[in-house]
């Protein structure tokens, strides 16, 4: 739209104000995947600010979702292998491995067809 401007906070979060300067904070949407499961399609999965306040809820939420074999998710990691520790590293549209304990399983990340699509950040040269 014409004359619309994006801001952001100090945390990242992007802000869409119109003309009367009203503000609304973007969701971020994401797919999320079982730990060593190569045939799992992935979930889509919302995060929101104003719905979770903590990086805990966002765990618990995932663990419903996905519903992981070995118990409620306790690491999550990108479809690179790094972990994620909180809710502003989250990019939108990207891809997550839910883990609960166990470590996780990198054939799974060569063997899943689902990941060779996955969006990913590439450095700017």
């Amino acid at each position: 739209m014409a004359g619309e401007k994006h801001t952001f906070d100090p945390k990242g979060n992007m802000f869409s104000g119109d003309k009367f300067g009203t503000q609304e904070v973007k969701a971020i949407y994401i797919r999320i995947f079982r730990n060593g499961d190569k045939h799992h399609a992935g979930e889509k999965f919302k995060v929101h600010p104003k719905i979770f306040k903590t990086w805990d809820q966002v765990l618990v939420k995932m663990s419903q979702t996905v519903n992981l074999p070995t118990g409620a998710c306790r690491k999550v990691y990108t479809v690179k292998g790094k972990v994620v520790k909180k809710m502003e590293s989250l990019k939108d549209g990207h891809y997550y491995i839910c883990c609960a304990g166990e470590p996780l399983h990198k054939e799974t990340l060569k063997l899943n067809k689902h990941f060779e699509n996955a969006p990913v950040n590439k450095k700017k040269e």
